[in-house]
């Protein structure tokens, strides 16, 4: 490979030889930046890397959920040596291996690591100081660089509560980069499901509609009491509307005393509305058990889930800002006002579904770099920067109703 080519793994952990795609959102995260790199005009030689070092990809029982002939992947060892940035999104190698790895290989170019945060930082690490046990839960401190990377960059949603975290725990400028979305997975979804003669596009229908909340339900940020405190509202009022509410990955919270205690008091629960499911892949759940999709978050107002809900043109019922002009917004934690756009989705929706998804498409287009070539731009300039720091002027304010940053 020459050495005007920069070669960029972005990091993972394959941890299981039958990996799948729909266990969290952090390979679909690497496979879109890869993308989307693959895409840019500088010619970069991009790759997935994988660190786990239990397990060889090379294998010849390892199966991977993606196309890996055009998102190709590594194992660390590998490829390392000759790697020039070092894009740590999926996994994050500690202090040593960071060194080692600065000072690996025979490349013309000095090698830079970039920490890629994806996740909510502060409010994990918040949760893990207050209520983990240290003795049966360690704490992961290898997530935390403390100034050994030469760059941190944030998705968007992560900026209000992580900013200045960041800043000072791994001493560094933290910068919001643009949030890359592609619906490459949905459609591969889409195809196995004609193939048997279904379909996960919504379907409008004159029968009563059938609700899911699909927050993880894993810490506070993501939880599912607001939506269903917004179904409540609507089913006291009237009940002709709602077949069932279902809470998916609520199997856990579903047994909590915090959870039950509210919800044995609600009608939707009286009446067997409210019910409780395992986590599974949101295509099938769409297909086969969904007609409205309703979400509620706090402090992450941009996620894949919705993108996913609207790409398929499901009402979306939701209070992420970052998306607020997609699906039906209401604000905060404003129960009264979510139940009014539940209410007008579940009445109203089937009536203006070609407008829906014309404005469905303006929304994901944003996040598309085939779309929205100017994302691609500005990872240009900040992999530029990494070796001629300011060359480019950025502003990294962030534009939500852009996905770029402001001039």
């Amino acid at each position: 490979m020459s050495d005007k080519t920069i070669n960029i793994g972005i990091t993972l952990g394959i941890k299981h030889k039958n990996e799948n795609m729909w266990v969290n959102g952090i390979k679909m995260n690497a496979i879109f930046i890869l993308d989307m790199l693959m895409q840019s005009s500088k010619n970069y030689n991009a790759y997935i890397i994988n660190t786990y070092p239990k397990l060889s990809v090379t294998d010849e029982d390892v199966t991977l959920p993606w196309d890996t002939s055009k998102y190709k992947i590594f194992d660390y060892s590998k490829v390392g040596a000759e790697t020039d940035v070092l894009i740590m999104l999926g996994t994050s190698l500690d202090i040593d291996s960071i060194k080692a790895f600065k000072k690996s290989g025979n490349r013309k170019r000095k090698k830079k690591v970039i920490a890629y945060k994806c996740g909510n930082n502060y409010v994990i690490d918040m949760e893990r100081a207050i209520f983990a046990d240290d003795d049966k839960d360690k704490l992961n401190l290898a997530t935390w660089t403390h100034g050994h990377c030469d760059d941190v960059w944030m998705v968007p949603q992560q900026e209000y509560q992580n900013k200045h975290y960041y800043d000072i725990l791994e001493k560094a400028d933290s910068k919001v980069v643009p949030f890359v979305w592609n619906p490459m997975f949905l459609d591969q979804s889409e195809e196995i499901y004609a193939r048997n003669g279904e379909t996960i596009e919504y379907r409008p229908s004159n029968n009563k509609k059938r609700i899911a909340s699909f927050e993880p339900n894993m810490n506070v940020v993501k939880y599912a009491i607001i939506p269903t405190l917004i179904v409540e509202s609507i089913y006291r009022k009237t009940k002709k509307l709602i077949e069932y509410f279902v809470v998916c990955s609520g199997m856990r919270i579903g047994t909590r005393t915090g959870f039950v205690t509210h919800v044995k008091q609600l009608e939707i629960f009286k009446d067997n509305i409210l019910k409780v499911d395992g986590r599974y892949p949101m295509p099938g759940y769409l297909s086969k058990k969904t007609d409205v999709v309703i979400s509620h978050q706090w402090e992450n107002p941009l996620n894949y889930a919705y993108l996913d809900a609207l790409h398929f043109n499901y009402p979306l019922v939701h209070n992420a800002d970052m998306v607020q002009d997609g699906g039906y917004f209401y604000p905060d934690f404003n129960i009264k006002k979510g139940a009014e756009q539940l209410k007008y989705a579940l009445e109203e929706h089937d009536d203006n579904i070609e407008a829906y998804k014309k404005q469905c498409d303006i929304v994901k287009s944003r996040y598309m770099a085939n779309r929205n070539p100017k994302i691609i731009e500005i990872y240009d300039k900040l992999i530029e920067n990494l070796w001629k720091p300011n060359l480019h002027k950025l502003s990294y304010k962030y534009d939500w109703k852009t996905n770029l940053y402001k001039e």
